[in-house]
């Protein structure tokens, strides 16, 4: 179960110890349009669906060797 959280910032610094989540700005989730051919992408200029928001999700869990690729990678 990912668990959001307002306004805390609990979270964040573990993601921010393991570099995952480092510099980004935001973070874009498309949306399924069933009525579209396949691989076409559509926008106008008012909202279309969702809504935007800012938010905060905990991820419970024991990170192994993930921690140490990204260490590699970005440094």
């Amino acid at each position: 179960n990912a668990k959001a959280s307002f306004p805390t910032d609990r979270g964040r610094k573990y993601w921010s110890i393991s570099y995952a989540l480092n510099n980004i700005s935001a973070i874009f989730g498309p949306d399924v349009w069933p009525s579209l051919p396949t691989g076409a992408i559509a926008s106008r200029p008012r909202p279309m669906l969702g809504g935007s928001a800012r938010f905060a999700v905990t991820i419970p869990g024991k990170v192994q060797k993930v921690d140490m690729l990204l260490q590699h990678q970005i440094r």
